[in-house]
């Protein structure tokens, strides 16, 4: 064994000390049940009728050549019954991504995507893991003890894991390309990045609007890339699928910016004028309540884009690094993408993980009060599983306003605690940036 050892950080380069040796069990505990948990949920056939049908119906009619037919979900499939009802939401390409998964029965096709969705959830911990350790490293932090509480904190991020009960999803494939961006961004290969994103964006068009913002803070070059990328996809797809099912797309998408999804799926910012929306008991509400829950919603809407606008001037003073300023830039679109969307799906929440990965990382430069405050999120976030949601929903009814009210705010609360994170401690999230660990370009 080496003898070279730091007593004062207790950090581990060599003779492992009693605290480091718990950290390392707690690690392999945390991951052991990563690990056994994904295996358990991909043996498990749950969520063969939920989105994994709805990816899998995608692949069928692509290998059946109904291309037309990608977003009728009630439609023949090659003269058979569908797997799923609930539609198909990606853009037309990435339809093609699914393919292969026609080619199994319904169920090795579930094991299959439940297969890809532990791959890609696992493989993003463990990049954004290595990303996140330099400034652990950089400080003379205890890196085994962060490697431990990264594992711990990815457990309970329930959002992560959610997926697994609906049959997959292709949150953990935008997960990994997201946490690819974001390297690629540090390391100014912004080809790339602009790649990855804009793979991101088609596989998961929901997130149009982080990209739409990122693109407007990072210039030209970031621009132009981005242009090319979606115009060239765009020119393919249409060469080789056709003009309408691109116009079914676009009607199905603006249908979706316009429809109403209630508290237990929907983890937005604004779930509780959702579900007041939807299931207030009509005497309680005067005639034009509606438009009164709209109107409040709007203001909070103008709320969020004056948060960004705030804090994209702010940040222009700072004198930060190039990679410094990207990764800010990236980390504010992925939070403008939850906290703008009024349906923000547990599973999306995912990208959220991105943004606390690195407070936990550089947590040294961030106060008592916004540590505990980031630890409240991780709780919530425990929560923010449908397994949970379906506890509720079938055990409890949940339909008077004081009930519709409360549970709107708790699923709300991670994105709550998040706005008022990035208001009152914004300060402090500037200056991790203005750290040794930035300055190398």
């Amino acid at each position: 064994m080496s003898s070279r050892v730091d007593v004062g950080n207790a950090s581990v380069r060599g003779i492992a000390t009693d605290d480091s040796k718990t950290y390392y069990r707690l690690l392999y505990v945390f991951g052991a049940i990563i690990v056994v948990g994904s295996l358990a949920a991909i043996i498990v056939p749950a969520g063969i009728k939920w989105d994994f049908g709805n990816f899998y119906d995608a692949g069928r009619r692509i290998l059946a050549g109904q291309v037309n037919d990608l977003y009728a979900p009630n439609t023949l499939i090659a003269g058979q019954e569908p797997q799923a009802r609930t539609g198909f939401w990606g853009t037309p390409l990435s339809a093609y991504l699914y393919l292969p998964l026609a080619l199994f029965s319904p169920i090795w096709g579930l094991m299959l995507f439940k297969l890809e969705t532990a791959v890609f959830n696992i493989a993003s911990l463990v990049l954004l893991y290595r990303y996140n350790r330099k400034y652990i490293v950089d400080s003379g932090g205890n890196e085994i003890k962060f490697a431990a509480l990264f594992a711990f904190v990815g457990l309970i991020f329930q959002p992560i894991w959610t997926a697994f009960r609906t049959g997959g999803q292709t949150t953990p494939i935008v997960f990994f390309f997201l946490v690819l961006a974001l390297g690629a961004l540090t390391r100014d290969q912004l080809f790339s990045s602009a790649l990855y994103f804009s793979i991101a964006v088609m596989i998961k068009p929901a997130l149009i609007t982080a990209i739409a913002v990122f693109v407007l803070v990072m210039g030209f070059r970031y621009v132009k890339y981005t242009f090319y990328i979606f115009a060239t996809t765009g020119l393919v797809s249409l060469a080789v699928m056709g003009w309408h099912v691109h116009q079914e797309f676009l009607l199905l998408m603006t249908r979706g910016m316009n429809s109403s999804v209630p508290w237990f799926y929907n983890s937005g910012l604004y779930t509780t004028f959702e579900n007041l929306k939807l299931f207030a008991p009509p005497d309680s509400w005067p005639k034009m309540y509606e438009g009164v829950l709209n109107v409040m919603k709007t203001v909070l809407k103008l709320g969020v884009l004056a948060t960004f606008a705030f804090l994209f001037y702010k940040s222009r003073g700072r004198q930060w690094s190039a990679g410094a300023r990207n990764h800010f830039n990236f980390l504010m679109a992925i939070c403008f993408f939850s906290l703008f969307g009024h349906i923000v799906y547990e599973a999306y929440l995912t990208f959220l993980f991105i943004v606390l990965a690195y407070v936990v990382a550089a947590s040294r430069h961030f106060s008592s009060q916004a540590r505990v405050l980031v630890g409240v999120m991780f709780f919530l976030c425990f929560w923010q599983n449908i397994v949970w949601m379906d506890l509720l929903r079938y055990f409890f009814n949940l339909n008077s306003v004081v009930e519709l009210i409360t549970i709107g705010l708790f699923k709300s609360a991670p994105l709550i605690l998040l706005l008022v994170f990035l208001w009152r401690h914004h300060s402090e999230l500037f200056a991790s940036y203005e750290t040794a660990s930035w300055q190398v370009e």
